[in-house]
């Protein structure tokens, strides 16, 4: 299914851990490392944080700049048009989990420790 490459690379890229929660960090406006640290939760490693920001700079979905204090990573125009979209597509997947999934499913994730996925959007609600 050559169709779906694209789709595939996609959904691997923000499956890597770090990588929602730092999108969504940045959406309000640029953060350096120590505030991106101390605003996700549950926090990561600085190891695991440094790793996520540079795949996310590889892919040019964030950006670095070289000002003082270490600079500031933010969202490129990319990263920005990026976002809304995956925001969507978790707030649909919420709603058919909240519809199809087993209500048994929701105790036993939150007893093995997975973290729970706060959507924040600034994107409007669409019609149909």
């Amino acid at each position: 299914m050559h169709e779906f490459n694209t789709f595939y690379t996609a959904v691997k890229l923000c499956g890597h851990r770090w990588t929602l929660e730092i999108l969504t960090s940045l959406q309000q406006h640029p953060m350096r490392f120590t505030d991106l640290f101390q605003t996700i939760r549950p926090t990561p490693s600085a190891k695991s944080l440094n790793e996520a920001l540079h795949r996310l700079q590889d892919r040019e979905l964030v950006g670095r700049t070289n000002g003082g204090e270490g600079g500031l990573y933010q969202l490129t125009p990319a990263g920005r048009q990026l976002l809304p979209l995956l925001l969507d597509f978790l707030q649909e997947l919420r709603r058919w989990a909240e519809r199809y999934q087993d209500p048994g499913d929701q105790a036993g994730r939150h007893q093995a420790g997975q973290p729970e996925v706060t959507l924040r959007s600034s994107v409007g609600e669409r019609g149909p």
